[in-house]
């Protein structure tokens, strides 16, 4: 999904190369494990969904993968928030907004903790590296 130009006049092209250029390293596995910070919920294509819980690659704290406030408070410049944000993996799913399941039932678990929740993600291929953002949060490979 296009939005033209972004703030300060500047293409979604554009964000997505520095968004590249920042991105760290992916090793290309299927499985991870750790701490998820949030969950993502897409709404393209409304009443199906993508919906993924968004899991680390890499150790650390989580908390801070998914901290505006705290981003703000250290004072973490584009290149810093963009780095720790696609260093997420998105294991996302297409479900119907009325679906009930697993899935369903984790991701909302994920996203009612206060703190991160650990997870075991098994992805049925290895993530590429495609990145979203626009007038989001930028997220890494799903």
């Amino acid at each position: 999904m296009g939005y033209g130009k972004l703030a300060k006049g500047i293409s979604e092209q554009q964000v997505k190369r520095k968004l590249r250029e920042v991105m760290p390293s992916m090793k290309r596995k299927r499985s991870f494990k750790g701490s998820s910070p949030s969950v993502f919920i897409g709404s393209s294509s409304y009443p199906k969904v993508n919906t993924g819980i968004l899991s680390p690659q890499h150790p650390g704290d989580p908390s801070l993968l998914d901290s505006p406030k705290n981003w703000y408070q250290k004072d973490y410049n584009v290149e810093k928030i963009a780095s720790l944000r696609t260093s997420l993996v998105n294991s996302k799913k297409k479900i119907e907004v009325e679906e009930t399941g697993n899935f369903l039932t984790n991701t909302r678990e994920v996203a009612m903790a206060r703190k991160p929740v650990e997870v075991e993600i098994e992805l049925s291929k290895r993530p590429g590296s495609s990145i979203s953002g626009g007038r989001a949060k930028p997220v890494s490979a799903s």
